[in-house]
């Protein structure tokens, strides 16, 4: 049984061995080959930063002030970011102050919800009605019982929390929001300008 593996061991070494030699070879070959084109890679490389030299040293001598237009150019980039931001959360804020406004209006300038406002009910006594229409529509009444108490009305002449004093607190907490929201696209408009 030893001879026949010496046998089995000698094929072997003849058939296999000069495979493994010629494939070892060319991947010898191969890699010199390769060896020499990543040469070449450096050499190209050698030659370029040669090239560049002069441009290099101007380049590193103008890149401070570079710098500093690239800061500046960050500043507006930011203030326009922020400016865009701003804006858009004042559009909503108009827009809700404004719908807010067309409620008021509708409730209030509508005959049908005045209607139902004035109507007495069957329970109702005449002064709490009366008061109850009053307070309704033309506000509260903190002057006290006999009206001796000096205190602030609403807006529009009545007293506050009134109809009136209402429709005109929600209409210009509209106009001011539109103000402040077309004032800030105007800023906003400067600042892309600038920007660009």
């Amino acid at each position: 049984m030893g001879g026949s593996v010496q046998k089995i061991v000698d094929i072997l070494e003849k058939t296999m061995k000069p495979k493994v030699k010629d494939a070892h070879d060319a991947d010898q070959d191969n890699l010199d080959q390769l060896n020499k084109e990543h040469g070449k890679c450096f050499d190209a490389k050698d030659k370029a930063l040669l090239a560049a030299a002069p441009w290099r040293k101007k380049y590193r001598k103008e890149s401070k002030s570079h710098q500093k237009c690239r800061g500046n150019e960050a500043v507006r980039s930011t203030s326009k970011t922020s400016c865009l931001a701003e804006q858009k959360a004042k559009y909503q804020v108009k827009v809700l102050k404004c719908d807010f406004f067309a409620a008021r209006s509708k409730e209030y300038g509508t005959t049908y919800n005045n209607q139902r406002i004035v109507a007495k009910t069957a329970k109702e006594s005449p002064g709490s009605y009366i008061l109850r229409m009053s307070q309704t529509v033309c506000g509260d009444h903190d002057h006290g019982p006999k009206g001796k108490k000096l205190l602030k009305g609403g807006w529009g002449g009545g007293l506050p929390n009134g109809f009136y004093d209402k429709y005109l607190r929600a209409k210009d907490a509209c106009e001011v929001a539109t103000k402040e929201y077309k004032d800030k696209v105007k800023e906003c408009k400067e600042k892309i300008s600038l920007y660009m």
